[in-house]
């Protein structure tokens, strides 16, 4: 090698050199570009006048994850567009070393516009991080573009102002009772289907049989549920069932759980001890009574029924 070298002229000798020190800056240099996630960008053109916080990897991650989104959006050339930030529109927090922005963009070409939320430092940027959402409607630009956001679009808004029920949503209920010791979980959230343009309420219900407590929920704050499109959705917070275990006197009992017509809870108590039948079917209802007690729950103020399996 050394005598290849040696025979090169001056400038194969220069030209050597220099592509031998070229290839490694430049492994180098991409090295770094992955690692601090280089790429192109949607050029917010006054970002340095308000976001004065916030470091250049901050803005630049910020401004980063604008373009994949608008990307995504439009068929156009993002890096070429005009963005700004509307006058009077940014506000920024600050809590512990943790900046909030929140402020609207707009975007002239595309006549549109955006409420965007973004949480920095950077470490905190998450797929949920900075948010790009549709502005609220008093603050819209641009009324003859529909908007789509991350989490909300203009018909989303609309359907929120022509349903005034939105102002009371979403109802969240988590509590417990201890005197009859009963765990009430529900929330009652609006939702709209983009494909059928209807505004509907979704009712998810966590501590089993509040269908109609969820609808009483509604009607006290002066709405009637059967105006509305009621989407009903059980998920009991029973994860441990069925549970199997050994009552007082030693015989095996199960516990499951099902649902009534009007999606009240029904218990279901097997019990596995046949040699006194009564007492073994006592023995599994107080066993079950513990059991719920412990996820705060009375027996006496649910359904139950009790059968017996000889083994």
């Amino acid at each position: 090698m050394y005598q290849l070298f040696k025979n090169l002229s001056i400038k194969q000798k220069t030209v050597f050199i220099i592509l031998a020190l070229l290839v490694p800056l430049v492994i180098i240099v991409s090295v770094v570009m992955m690692h601090i996630g280089l790429g192109p960008i949607a050029k917010i053109r006054n970002i340095d006048d308000y976001m004065t916080n916030a470091t250049v990897d901050d803005k630049r991650l910020l401004q980063q994850r604008l373009y994949d989104f608008l990307d995504s959006s439009f068929n156009v050339d993002v890096s070429k567009l005009d963005i700004y930030i509307r006058d009077n529109s940014f506000i920024e927090t600050e809590s512990e070393g943790t900046f909030m922005a929140d402020f609207i963009i707009d975007i002239d070409e595309l006549k549109i516009s955006y409420q965007v939320s973004y949480v920095f430092p950077n470490d905190k940027a998450t797929s949920e991080n900075p948010i790009f959402d549709c502005p609220s409607l008093d603050n819209v630009k641009y009324p003859e573009t529909e908007c789509v956001g991350m989490y909300n679009s203009t018909q989303l808004l609309e359907a929120e102002q022509s349903n005034p029920v939105y102002s009371v949503l979403p109802i969240i209920v988590d509590e417990f009772d201890a005197e009859s010791g009963v765990t009430t979980r529900y929330d009652i959230r609006g939702f709209f289907d983009y494909d059928d343009n209807e505004f509907s309420i979704n009712i998810t219900d966590y501590s089993c049989g509040n269908y109609e407590n969820a609808l009483q929920s509604i009607r006290d704050r002066g709405f009637n549920p059967e105006d509305y499109k009621i989407n009903y959705q059980n998920e009991c917070i029973f994860d441990d069932l069925p549970y199997i275990g050994n009552n007082s006197l030693g015989d095996r009992f199960s516990i499951d759980y099902t649902f009534t017509e009007e999606n009240k809870i029904y218990f279901l108590i097997n019990n596995y001890g046949c040699a006194d039948e009564a007492a073994s079917e006592k023995a599994a209802i107080e066993a079950t009574s513990d059991w719920l007690l412990l996820h705060n729950f009375n027996i006496e103020n649910y359904q139950y029924g009790v059968l017996t399996l000889c083994e």
